[in-house]
């Protein structure tokens, strides 16, 4: 087996691969590779970010293919700037005939005399070259879309790659780094997957195709900066999503869906964010920098059988490649992320790509190389090692170069060759994956040095500030060297990673802004290297650090405890952050229900753009709602001791309904499951049907009648400043029930009651219909209960007892769930609404609710709840002798009809005990937050007080049921 040891060195890398796996280089010397694409033929394709060049890789060696600067439109320069740059390579799917290569890259479109493009110039663009052979033919590009905004530098994505069954162009975008909101846009092409006709067109079957106000080419939204996507054989296609401060995430890609961001980065739930689509897979940064870099499938490499499963990542800023298992379906993880490949440092991978060969390439930016990982059962390549004990000197220079080190896994015997720069090599004819590779950097000769003189190290920095940069350089053999043999390079340090930010900066003095839109977090820095080249061509370099002046900025409410975003993303009240003074960022303060802006303390517009200032800043904005209080105190009093009333009247309404439809159907269901040859049993059940109806029925009656002493005047259950029933008693009318005074308004209050507690307990008991009708209990005509299907069988006998206590067990903790919710959230409500009604003065209003937001929090939260429903419900359906599916059937419990109600919410497959469960909890919180709105119309206003909603947010809103 071959070893070669050659001269210059690229960097050594530590990776570490799992048994049975062979790390090797594929070619190195190269400048910031950033994406990989293969020819049907085996060429590789590897897009250099910052020098523009597109090169070509064979048998190891890399030449150009196209230099992007040189095919730019006149008037316009190739833009490199922070993460622009040659970003992503794609051939056509008929590239073996048409020869077709697509890119993307920056393009500055009104370059400067010096210094960076200017605000708004910058813009990403699709074009396609021609090859012939290995070179591009020379022809102008042709543009397949452009203008898709590089705001900040930073967040530009950069993939494309065309469908495998489609045959369509797809482009991946970031969000422009500066108005993380153009994401959710879709007037905007940033933050979003695209979809084109190789040529350019919009495909007429996108979601947004001949929209007047959406733009087309788009497939799907809500995406951060998705560097790197991948498409399986079958059309399903993946991207990874880089994250922002806490998240990496993983998406499938389905058309006009939305990926969150950036209201949300990360795991949600559909309860949360109804709207969105939740990532797959997602990792925590821990407290450390992180980068995810979408890479390729298991099923296109040549790994072991238990790989083809995998889809494989990388991670940019913490030197790794990891793999997660999908399912058959490739929409779902089915496995912890498993380490791959490890040890390879930061600013590391930025594409991941299966080749021809069935290994997994990888790029190394900082390492300036492509390498590749392959599956080596036996013959691996030697692992060569030079080093020399003495590297540079004055000439004549002699050095003595030293092998040890060198290992073969397979514990072959190793041919060795030096190669000084003549070509010569050694090998013995043995296959293998190729000769092992390691080499010796050699100086001869004085380097120069250079002297940076401006900026100082350790110099402080304001985001925006023009930084001079001046310095000077000598030589041991030419003395002081002219202005012209200097160069600046200027990169960003961002946590313990690296952006490239300027390059080549020629002579001195120069000059750069800083950044002030893009990267937020403060843990930043800039290094400016200086470098200096004498006569004799060697080249020495010095550095210094600059470093950023810091800020708070808090963030406050009044009413306190309410949400504002910063840079798009929502943040609860009050919070801080730490900025770089001089950043812009954006603040927004979206009302919440029930209020509406009233301003921010710096005067700015609800959303307005503002400066991190020198010195510690408090940003508040200020809510407006309707007025709250009355002048009168009497009437004050009277309007909240009224509203007490229907409050704890309502209450008993909920709790008598639940609690007699339980009685009665529970009495049903055991004669039907238990006692079916006992005649005598359906009769009794039929009495105790009757006794608990009634007293249901009673309950609802005594309504107004509890009510109209503490609420003498319909005016006051009317007023806009008193309780708010006006819209209320407009719908009981269109209803055709009067409600001109207290008694008939109470009366339809009671009856809406009644009719939402029985909708909420047939989520509970779906056969409640089926079974009142064999016990031929007379259900009353204003009754909301309906037939929801049902045999009127019984399941079998050793199920029965289990099946009866199961059913009875949901029924009773879903009714106790409600009762326990509904009490909560009007108790809570009674209390801010108690503040708002007698206490006129603002002062004693602000410390009157700060009690009553302490008290509300003291009673159980909606996920309290929901886990007390769950655990009732697991302790007695949670048998193994008593299987899901015979709670679906309608010889069952009939929960069949409950899960088609979640997949109309769309909640599907709810093919499990604990997906019912969270679904059940889901329906009743929405039919509870309509119980608590009929009862206490302005409760939503008066909880968003203590910071306290009413109902998930994918709740349907609208006019409460007539019964």
């Amino acid at each position: 087996m071959c070893v070669v040891l050659a001269v210059p060195a690229p960097r050594t890398l530590a990776a570490t691969v799992p048994a049975g796996f062979q790390e090797t280089l594929v070619v190195d010397g190269l400048t910031a590779p950033a994406a990989l694409a293969f020819s049907p033929d085996g060429r590789l394709f590897v897009a250099e970010q910052t020098t523009g060049k597109l090169k070509v890789v064979k048998n190891g060696a890399a030449t150009t293919f196209l230099d992007v600067n040189a095919v730019v439109p006149s008037g316009t320069q190739f833009d490199s700037y922070f993460e622009r740059g040659l970003l992503g390579v794609a051939l056509d799917p008929d590239f073996a005939t048409n020869g077709f290569v697509y890119l993307y890259h920056t393009l500055c479109n009104q370059p400067p005399a010096s210094g960076t493009c200017p605000a708004g110039q910058a813009k990403n663009r699709v074009i396609r070259v021609h090859a012939i052979g290995d070179v591009a033919d020379g022809s102008m590009p042709a543009v397949i879309i452009d203008d898709i905004d590089s705001d900040a530098g930073n967040h530009n994505a950069g993939w494309i790659g065309f469908g495998p069954v489609d045959g369509k162009l797809y482009v991946a975008t970031g969000d422009g780094g500066e108005d993380h909101t153009k994401s959710q846009s879709l007037a905007s092409l940033s933050g979003k997957i695209l979809r084109l006709d190789a040529s350019g067109a919009v495909p007429a079957d996108n979601p947004y195709a001949g929209s007047a106000t959406f733009r087309g080419e788009i497939w799907a939204a809500g995406l951060r900066n998705p560097w790197r996507c991948r498409f399986r054989g079958d059309g399903r296609l993946l991207c990874a999503d880089v994250g922002q401060d806490t998240w990496e995430e993983l998406d499938v890609i389905f058309g006009a869906n939305n990926y969150g961001w950036p209201t949300t980065e990360g795991p949600f739930t559909l309860a949360e964010y109804p709207t969105f689509t939740p990532p797959i897979y997602a990792y925590n940064h821990d407290g450390t920098s992180a980068a995810i870099m979408g890479g390729d499938f298991g099923e296109a490499t040549n790994f072991p059988a238990d790989y083809a499963a995998s889809y494989f990542f990388g991670d940019y800023a913490r030197g790794m490649i990891r793999r997660v298992v999908l399912d058959a379906t490739g929409t779902a993880v089915e496995s912890s992320a498993l380490d791959f490949l490890s040890g390879l440092g930061g600013n590391s991978v930025t594409d991941v790509v299966a080749g021809p060969d069935g290994a997994l390439y990888y790029t190394h930016i900082g390492a300036g190389a492509v390498r590749k990982v392959s599956y080596v059962a036996t013959n691996h390549a030697p692992i060569a090692v030079a080093d020399a004990p003495t590297k540079s000197g004055d000439p004549p220079l002699t050095v003595a170069f030293s092998s040890a080190g060198t290992v073969d896994e397979d514990g072959d015997p190793l041919a060795y060759s030096w190669d000084f720069g003549d070509g010569s090599a050694v090998s013995d004819g043995k296959p293998s994956p190729g000769p092992g590779v390691a080499t010796v950097d050699i100086t001869v000769g004085h380097r120069p040095v250079p002297l940076i003189t401006d900026p100082v190290d350790g110099a402080e920095f304001d985001a925006g500030d023009a930084l001079t940069l001046a310095g000077s350089a000598t030589d041991v053999e030419d003395g002081p060297l002219a202005a012209s043999s200097l160069t600046w390079k200027v990169v960003f340090h961002h946590a313990d990673h690296t952006h490239p930010f300027l390059d080549a900066l020629p002579g001195s003095p120069q000059g750069f802004a800083t950044a002030n839109t893009g990267e937020t977090d403060p843990d930043v820095w800039y290094e400016v290297i200086l470098s200096a080249v004498d006569s004799d061509h060697m080249t020495g370099t010095t550095a210094v650090a600059v470093v950023p002046r810091t800020v708070d900025l808090t963030f406050e409410t009044t009413p306190p405890g309410f949400g504002v975003t910063l840079d798009g993303e929502p943040h609860l009240t009050p919070f801080a952050v730490t900025s770089v003074v001089g950043m812009l960022r954006q603040i927004g303060a979206p009302p919440p229900a029930g209020y509406t802006f009233a301003g921010w303390s710096d005067g700015g517009a609800e959303t307005h753009v503002v400066t991190a200032p020198p010195t510690p800043q408090t940003l508040t904005a200020a809510f407006a709602a309707p007025p709250l209080g009355l002048v009168d105190p009497a009437a004050a009093r009277a309007a909240a001791a009224c509203q007490r009333a229907i409050g704890r009247a309502t209450a008993a309404v909920v709790r008598a309904t639940l609690t007699g439809l339980g009685r009665c159907t529970n009495a049903i269901q055991r004669c039907i499951q238990s006692h079916r040859d006992d005649p005598t049993c359906l009769v009794s059940a039929r009495a105790v049907c009757a006794k608990a109806l009634a007293a249901a029925a009673g309950t609802t009656a005594k309504l107004p009648r509890a009510v109209a002493p503490r609420c003498p005047r319909s005016a006051d259950l009317m007023a806009s400043r008193g309780l708010d029933y006006a819209t209320f008693a407009t719908q009981c009318d269109a209803d055709g029930t009067a409600a001109d005074d207290v008694a008939g308004l109470a009366a339809c209050i009671a009856r809406r009651e009644r009719c939402l507690s029985e909708r909420l307990f047939q989520l509970e008991a779906p056969r409640v219909g089926e079974l009142l009708a064999l016990a031929a209990v007379d259900v009353p005509a204003e009754s909301c209960l309906t037939n929801r299907g049902g045999d009127g069988a019984a399941v079998a006998v050793a199920d029965a007892k289990a099946l009866g206590a199961c059913a009875a067990t949901v029924g009773s903790a879903a009714a106790a769930f409600a009762s326990g919710r509904v009490d909560a959230a009007t108790g809570c409500a009674q209390t801010v609404f108690e503040c708002a009604q007698r206490k006129a003065d603002p002062a004693a209003l602000a410390t009157c609710v700060t009690r009553a937001r302490a008290a509300c929090a003291r009673s159980p939260g909606a996920d309290d709840a929901a886990a007390q429903l769950r655990a009732r419900i697991d302790a007695r359906c949670g048998d193994a002798s008593l299987a899901y599916a015979t709670l679906r059937s309608a010889a069952g419990a009939n929960l069949d009809a409950v899960a088609g109600d979640c997949a109309a919410e769309g909640v599907a497959d709810v093919d499990s005990l604990a997906r019912f469960e969270a679904c059940l909890a889901h329906q009743h919180e929405c039919l509870v937050a309509d119980l608590v709105r009929t009862a206490f119309p302005r409760a939503p206003v008066l909880l968003a007080m203590v910071g306290r909603t009413l109902a998930p947010v994918d709740c349907p809103v609208g006019p409460v049921p007539a019964p």
